[in-house]
Formats: C-alpha cells, structure tokens, sequence
C-alpha cells in the first residue's frame, strides 16, 4: 500500500507552513488541526518530556471540539504514567516508529486499564495513534470509538514524522537565534532571507559543514548545500566566510 497524491500535497503544504514564517514558535494550530484532518482524530494531545517515573512535564491539547484545555492537559498529565503507548516508549528506547495502541496491547487488555476508562469517559476517545517527535515526546492523535487505525494511517504517521522533527528543530534554532539577536528574524526577511534559511545561516557561523547542519536540523546534506547557496546569493557573498561576515553587518548572527 501507498500513500496517495493528496496525501503527500497534503505534508508539503504543511512543510511551507511549518517552516515558511518567521515567527520563533511552531505553529500549532496548523500542525495538530492537519494532524486531525488527515488521521482522522477528534484530538491531538502532545506530550512533552516523557519521564520513566510516569509523569509528564509540558502537556498541550488541540480539539474541533471546544474541550477544556486546562482540564486536558491535567487529565493527560494524571494518565499518561500508565497508558500503553509512553509504557511501550520507554521499555524500548530504540524503537520511536509511530505506533497505535492497538500495535502494543490487546484490544481487551487496553480496556480493562484505568486510562481508558478515564479517557474514553472524560472525551470519549478510544484508539491513539503515536507520533513520536524524539526520545521523550510525541503527539497522540485519538480516534473516536469504533474507528480503528489503518495501514493508511501508519504510512501517512510514518511519513509526516521526519517533517515534524525538522520542523520541531528550525522551530526551536529560531528562538535561539531570535534570543541571541532581538529582531533577527524580521531584518532576514527585509533581505529576502528565509526563516529556514536563517536556521542554516545560523549554523555556517558557528562552523558546522553541511552534513553537520543536516544532522541539527534532520534534513539531507543536498537540502543544506541548497539553502546555503540561496544564502550566498541573497547576502552577494561567493563563499562562507563572507557570507557570515555580511550576516554578521546585518544583524542576522552574533
């Protein structure tokens, strides 16, 4: 089985909008309201900072529904400890495929836990799928009752993943590279800088080669050299160490 054309227009359009603004923090409401759309969820919950002791650190909740926020995120924070999914994570800290709850325990097992009793009685929700974004963090989109995760589904979790991770990473060099230079990102986009671009010009300062970079920010070493040429052309510089000097004047590096 494969994805279909939509399916993949559907993960570029998200990258342009993950990744083609300026501002430092991720846009949620995009991502999760796309998580839903395509999986088919009536809720995304991410989990941040999965810890082994069974708490939870940062928890966020997007729903159609106008579900409490701030009650979500408390009841994911009592729950997660004991759901599956996190159990399943942290036994095993190789395997960061994404997963349904149905992948990791028996249909009659998952009901007989106390999470799904709360969860299926607090927001009616029954089936999960995993997205993991790393060691300790992942988004759980949930399913209504009596919809099962298909192999569509898998794929669709297996390939929007990597784009996550990448996005999550230029995300997070932004607020870097914004708390280093207030205003950094705005004067990148008066020179016609990208935001993406930015998160790459950052890195050649600091020294990194293209396969380093690609590494940071989980992209391939040809989409770096790519960026970096764009950077080149834009900042008039024929080789890295004028290009930094020339971000440097702009006030788009330290």
């Amino acid at each position: 089985m494969s994805l279909s054309t939509q399916d993949y227009r559907r993960m570029l359009d998200l990258a342009v909008a993950l990744m083609d603004g300026t501002a430092p923090e991720l846009d949620w409401s995009a991502l999760t309201t796309e998580l839903n759309d395509a999986l088919h969820g009536t809720l995304c919950l991410f989990v941040d900072d999965l810890w082994p002791s069974g708490g939870a650190g940062r928890c966020r909740a997007w729903s159609p529904e106008p579900y409490g926020g701030a009650e979500l995120d408390a009841l994911v924070r009592e729950t997660i400890g004991d759901h599956p999914l996190a159990r399943h994570y942290i036994a095993d800290d190789h395997d960061r495929l994404p997963a349904a709850i149905s992948d990791v325990i028996a249909t009659a097992d998952w009901r007989r836990t106390r999470t799904y009793a709360i969860l299926r009685s607090e927001v009616g929700i029954d089936e999960q799928l995993a997205v993991p974004m790393g060691d300790a963090r992942a988004f759980l989109i949930c399913r209504p009752p009596g919809e099962r995760v298909s192999d569509r589904d898998r794929l669709y979790a297996r390939g929007v993943q990597p784009l996550l991770i990448a996005a999550e990473r230029h995300s997070r060099r932004l607020r870097e590279v914004s708390r280093r230079i207030a205003g950094a990102p705005g004067q990148a986009a008066d020179l016609g800088v990208t935001a993406r671009e930015l998160t790459v010009l950052s890195l050649v300062a600091e020294g990194l080669t293209a396969a380093a970079i690609g590494r940071r920010l989980a992209i391939s070493r040809r989409t770096v050299t790519k960026h970096q040429e764009n950077i080149y052309r834009k900042l008039k510089a024929t080789d890295r160490l004028t290009a930094v000097l020339r971000a440097q004047k702009a006030g788009l590096v330290p």
